[in-house]
């Protein structure tokens, strides 16, 4: 049987093979230079499955019918009839495999024939059996590969093409691992963005290999071959009667057309899914590892989805909105984000969802984001008992709440890391459970909570901003935040502050601090100093779950598991230690609303009894982030027991290889296949994550991810602007603060610039003689401390490390939010 078949022009009937064969072969049909390409029919790949035809005995065959080289290299790809279609593109679907040496092909084709079986098993699409094929592609050697878009994803109304080129193999730049070059095209005619930037790619030769151009370089060797370019996407758009998108490589001076299909975000309106990392960013710095990534993601599925069920969204409604809660965060490259549009999707089903569904970008600290309206809508009957439920909701918080710090403390005192010491891998999973059911049946709690304290900070806003206060009293607002009450991000820097006062106060702390290393000062303290030993453990037995950096992370050793850590914090903290105190605001909301409003009763009133139920929520939504931070911590201990058992039944080859894995892969060992490839596999796409450039914001068109950066031109000086939220005017030099030198040197008097402050960096609050932070709003941690501790700030001024340099000269002001820059110099 002829099981392979040659992809010339004249194949009838090319949409039978699957969409991705099908734009190979109109490529072919209307003269476009297309690599050479075979293809394995459905018909061929079910006997495969029944196992009536060897896949080894039909790849010999196509070697010795078509004379195949042996030396040869192929693509190995999917072709499915959901590919590439009119509608969705589904692109990746299954699987793919490139620099494929001809004695290895029969492999590869097995590799994708379990991942269809493996799709069809799972009913992703809630499809009947989908017809697939597969595609055998002869490898370019391309100097460089791209994308051209016959239409602009970004620009849908404009008559302009986009075309994106990585150096080296494409699959890097389809898969969003590196960025590429982007051009933008008119008649023929292309202006780059970022023709002064380095950017990566990958070559084969034997084995993978980095390499680097200029974009300049990137643009000189697609010069000659725009025009042509741009003729063949004008061409294929009109053959198809759709905007297009196509894949295409350059090797040698000359172009080769790999793939064509309509740009699916173009098949009704260009909807966008917006990805953000600004607030998220600060719990997830830099890059997290899969194991961190995918548990993130599976606890705001079930978390949220369990809110909404509680509020009494229907099953049917629940199931619909499935896609929204699967994917309310993801990574990029490496790097967690929140899907903004899909909490806008889930909100706007809610009860004054219309506006508070606008306003959750400006919550979170982030730019406005659009969103396409969902089209799941609640009837009027389901919108009463949404409204009924969250009214109920908010009556019985308390007693939510209460419950939550109940089974929370108890599951941290039941499951102490002791616990978990000498447990199979199977009764590990089984504890993993246990805890996930009664947590999760008592998290919503916080999300209520959380919920809630967004709804009524935005009303009091709101509510401001249409009153004669925003005049009178611009930082009202911002001032009685300070009556808040005690929260436990505060106690963690004042016990932190006495440790260190602790130490200045004696002169044998003072030098043992000063002249040791932070391991010899741990070994010493019980013995030498053991009333201060005592203080640092009880220290640790309550504020221990935090770190220097990333608390929320798997990957992350907190001061509990590395007390030497801690040692180096207070090391750090002793060096260029002032005492700030609290500010002491003169202030009294009650009296300003009885002076303001003494006619106004019924306002007066409604003011009061906004701030009395904010506050509480408000201190709430602190006080439950570290109880996260501990249940997480929690999770990591069990998750490193079971890396212990995994690298005792001979699964992982280090300590710290699950951290590579996705959460259902460590749970479920017998179902992962071979670990040791895909940890490899990983920690290479890691080391490319690690020098690739990242924006804090995406939008994804359909398959396609288009990173938005902001590139404002600086002048000498400059006036920024951000959210004032502790009073105070400074003038002084800029100290940028980074994970890299926040234990180093000495920042005291400075003002400190970040991107954003972490919960750990304690040590350096009590230094700065003002902050500013580019992220954050008056609610995040940094401008809870800086409010007690009585540190102007400034917050949420964006791009803030793009417009500052060390030793700038700043005048900052805390209450009206104005910062002042004067670079290098007074």
């Amino acid at each position: 049987m002829q099981s392979f078949i040659a992809g010339t022009s004249n194949i009838p009937y090319p949409q039978q093979y699957g969409g991705k064969a099908a734009g190979l072969i109109l490529l072919r049909q209307h003269g476009f230079c297309v690599p050479g390409f075979y293809i394995v029919a459905s018909t061929t790949i079910l006997q495969f499955i029944k196992g009536r035809y060897k896949v080894r005995q039909a790849v010999d065959e196509w070697k010795n019918s078509y004379h195949i080289d042996e030396n040869s290299l192929w693509a190995v790809r999917s072709s499915a009839d959901v590919e590439d279609g009119p509608q969705a593109s589904y692109a990746g679907l299954f699987h793919t495999e490139t620099n494929i040496p001809v004695a290895n092909i029969a492999g590869a084709i097995e590799k994708l024939v379990s991942a269809y079986l493996s799709f069809n098993n799972n009913n992703y699409s809630n499809s009947p059996l989908l017809g697939f094929s597969i595609i055998l592609q002869k490898m370019a050697t391309p100097d460089l590969s791209g994308v051209i878009f016959s239409k602009n994803p970004q620009k849908p109304n404009e008559k302009c093409m986009a075309i994106n080129l990585i150096p080296g193999l494409g699959e890097n730049l389809v898969s969003g691992r590196f960025e590429g070059l982007a051009g933008t095209c008119v008649k023929k005619h292309i202006w780059w963005d970022g023709i002064e930037k380095t950017f990566q790619g990958q070559i084969f030769n034997g084995s993978l290999s980095d390499i680097s151009l200029t974009g300049q370089q990137i643009a000189n060797i697609a010069q000659p071959l725009i025009k042509e370019l741009v003729t063949g996407a004008t061409k294929l758009e009109k053959i198809k009667k759709h905007p297009v998108d196509i894949e295409f490589a350059i090797s040698g001076g000359k172009l080769y057309w790999l793939q064509v299909r309509n740009i699916t975000a173009f098949a009704t309106t260009a909807e966008v899914e917006i990805y953000d990392n600004s607030n998220i960013g600060e719990n997830y710095p830099g890059l997290s590892l899969p194991l961190t990534i995918s548990f993130v993601r599976h606890t705001y599925y079930e978390a949220y989805r369990r809110m909404a069920r509680y509020f009494g969204m229907d099953k049917k409604t629940l199931d619909a909105n499935t896609p929204l809660f699967s994917n309310m965060t993801g990574g990029i490259n490496g790097a967690l984000y929140y899907n903004i549009s899909a909490w806008q999707k889930l909100l706007y089903q809610l009860p004054f969802g219309k506006k508070t569904s606008k306003l959750l970008p400006g919550v979170l600290g982030m730019e406005p984001a659009e969103f396409t309206k969902p089209q799941i809508k609640p009837g009027l009957c389901n919108y009463v008992i949404l409204l009924k439920n969250i009214t109920a909701a908010f009556l019985l918080l308390r007693k939510h709440n209460k419950k939550y710090e109940f089974v929370c403390n108890q599951a941290l005192a039941e499951n102490k890391k002791a616990a978990f010491i000498n447990n199979s891998h199977s009764a590990l999973v089984e504890r993993f459970l246990d805890i996930e059911k009664k947590l999760a049946a008592n998290w919503l709690a916080p999300l209520l909570n959380g919920f809630f304290a967004m709804l009524f900070f935005s009303l009091l806003r709101k509510m401001f901003s249409q009153s004669r206060l925003q005049q009178n009293y611009p930082n009202f607002i911002n001032d009685i935040l300070f009556a808040q009450g005690d929260i436990v991000s505060v106690q963690i820097v004042r016990r932190y502050r006495q440790l260190v006062l602790e130490i200045i106060a004696c002169k044998g702390l003072t030098d043992c601090f000063n002249t040791l290393s932070p391991e010899l000062i741990y070994s010493k303290l019980p013995h030498v100093f053991p009333a201060f030993y005592k203080n640092v453990e009880l220290y640790l037995n309550d504020f221990g779950a935090r770190c220097d950096e990333g608390e929320l992370k798997m990957e992350t050793v907190n001061y509990s598991e590395d007390p030497v850590k801690f040692i180096a914090l207070l090391k750090s903290g002793i060096s260029g230690h002032s005492i700030h105190q609290a500010q002491l605001v003169q202030f009294n909301y009650k009296n300003i609303l009885a002076k303001e409003y003494r006619l106004n009763p019924i306002k007066r009133l409604v003011f009061l009894q906004l701030i009395k139920y904010t506050l509480p929520l408000l201190r709430n939504r602190e006080n439950y982030r570290f109880m996260r931070t501990r249940i997480f911590a929690l999770f990591r201990s069990l998750f490193r027991a079971i890396d212990k058992q995994l690298l005792n039944y001979g699964l992982i080859d280090m300590p710290g290889d699950s951290l590579w894995l996705e959460l259902d892969e460590i749970l479920n060992p017998g179902g992962a296949g071979s670990y040791r490839n895909r940890i490899l596999q990983r920690k290479q796409e890691y080391a490319r994550y690690k020098e690739a450039s990242r924006s804090n914001r995406y939008e994804k068109r359909g398959r396609n991810l288009i990173p938005i950066f902001q590139n404002k031109k600086l002048i000498k000086t400059e006036k920024l602007t951000g959210i004032g939220c502790c009073s105070g005017i400074v003038t002084s030099m800029i100290r940028i603060v980074t994970p890299d030198n926040v234990g180093k040197g000495n920042f005291s008097g400075f003002i400190l610039a970040a991107d954003f402050f972490e919960p750990g960096w304690v040590n350096i609050f009590s230094q700065a003689a003002g902050i500013i932070s580019a992220r954050g709003n008056l609610l995040s941690h940094t401008a809870i401390l800086c409010r007690e501790m009585g540190i102007p700030s400034v917050i949420g001024v964006k791009n803030l490390t793009k417009y500052v340099n060390n030793n700038d000269w700043v005048k900052m002001n805390g209450s009206t939010g104005e910062i002042y820059i004067e670079q290098n110099g007074k």
